[in-house]
């Protein structure tokens, strides 16, 4: 089972999920490079959990 963290971009400030994995992920949002520098909470989520995270913190910054 995958565990992932949660990165913010330092170019469009969207939250996303990185798998603990790898190094570095593409923004989804606007096409840079995430690295491990950019996590914001370096704990291990299962995909279900980093999922409802990541999509709090992207309303709650990216009020619509």
């Amino acid at each position: 089972m995958s565990r992932y963290r949660i990165a913010r971009c330092p170019r469009c400030g969207r939250f996303l999920s990185i798998d603990y994995r790898y190094r570095t992920r593409r923004c989804p949002y606007c096409g840079r490079r995430i690295t491990t520098e950019d996590v914001v909470d370096g704990n291990l989520y299962s995909a279900e959990v980093v999922s409802l995270k990541v999509r709090r913190l992207n309303e709650r910054v990216f009020k619509k």
